[in-house]
């Protein structure tokens, strides 16, 4: 099978600026684009600018594809507002393919199939807490309607550290669940399981 293979430049961390990473990109990327990559041994999300990209079959990747880590394109999806890319940090970004706010909804099979397509749970006129528990559980979500907008506005909220979105999402998911939903969005994994 050929897939696309890209060496990524973290230009925003100066720990890392110096070397090139290849990663497996989520689809066709030119040179030049801006990527969104986990990074480290606790897979934080940062940006990145693809530098080299080569199509290679099994057998002939650039690095050991056991090793590589998959990045995506840095830019909403064509249906919505995406919740990756905002800083929450110096450095670090949240995660892409997460959180998706669909602002013009036509149809609803329409909305279906593209969410599948990123991986997301599609949940038409949902509330806050079936979001928020939807993604407490592991499942990226993209959400629509005025509720929908309240769930990404709150954990808008959240991610910045803003007083009572910490607590809301709490009294919705427990602190578990709250914990899942952070390391989701921050693309945090602890590896020393």
């Amino acid at each position: 099978m050929r897939r696309c293979y890209v060496a990524l430049r973290f230009t925003e961390d100066k720990n890392l600026y110096d070397r090139l990473y290849w990663y497996l990109a989520d689809g066709p990327i030119s040179a030049g684009e801006r990527m969104a990559a986990p990074v480290g041994p606790h897979d934080r999300v940062q940006f990145a600018i693809a530098e080299r990209v080569i199509a290679a079959e099994d057998g002939h990747e650039p690095y050991p594809r056991e090793l590589m880590k998959r990045a995506a394109r840095a830019v909403d999806p064509p249906f919505g507002r995406e919740f990756g890319g905002m800083h929450y940090d110096n450095r670090h970004i949240t995660a892409y393919h997460v959180l998706v706010y669909a602002e013009n909804v036509s149809e609803a099979s329409d909305m279906g199939a593209a969410c599948t397509a990123y991986g997301l749970r599609y949940l038409p006129n949902c509330t806050k807490e079936e979001a928020i528990e939807t993604l407490s559980r592991g499942h990226g979500v993209c959400v629509s309607g005025e509720e929908g907008r309240a769930v990404f506005d709150l954990l808008t909220a959240f991610m910045r550290g803003e007083k009572g979105a910490w607590e809301e999402v709490t009294r919705i998911a427990g602190k578990e669940g709250t914990c899942r939903i952070l390391a989701a969005l921050t693309g945090y994994s602890d590896r020393r399981e």
